[in-house]
């Protein structure tokens, strides 16, 4: 193989991991709803230093980590934790990008730039999608509490949202 070819196929993989990861754009206030369907706990997805940070959000009251005494440095998963997350027919439907710590997991899920399905040649095992129309898709939100023996994900949604 060329050494151009071998740097572009480098140059892709690294942008398309890239792409994946959560970013300045996910920034913002988010929400679990309670038990009877009302907005309950806020939280804040903020970077600091650098680094990123999860902070309850109490009305007129003090701004505090998210359930985290120890070791609450949030880090973006590796594939290997995104597949005890997700199962792989998931993965395969959609793009995720999480930042975990000892606690919890923060996700993002975008679905993927699938071919329109009986529209584009699919690739055999592939999968296509049925709407033609990708523009109202939004990026669908998720916790999962580690500290559980099995993981299930919180539906989360974004407050600041348009």
């Amino acid at each position: 193989m060329s050494r151009p070819l071998v740097a572009l196929l480098l140059l892709m993989a690294g942008l398309s991991a890239r792409a994946a990861e959560i970013s300045d754009v996910d920034v913002g206030i988010y929400f679990f709803k309670g038990r009877d369907g009302t907005p309950g706990n806020h939280f804040a997805l903020t970077k600091e230093n650098g680094k990123w940070v999860l902070k309850d959000q109490e009305s007129g009251g003090p701004v505090a980590k998210v359930h985290c005494l120890s070791d609450c440095e949030y880090r973006a998963t590796t594939e290997a934790e995104n597949e005890k997350l997700f199962p792989a027919a998931y993965r395969r439907m959609q793009d995720m990008a999480c930042l975990k710590n000892v606690s919890f997991a923060f996700c993002r899920m975008s679905e993927k730039q699938l071919p329109v399905c009986g529209k584009e040649p699919v690739p055999v095992g592939g999968m296509c999608r049925l709407s033609t129309d990708l523009k109202g898709s939004k990026p669908t939100y998720l916790m999962f509490p580690l500290f559980a023996p099995k993981p299930a994900p919180i539906s989360t949604w974004r407050a600041d949202a348009e």
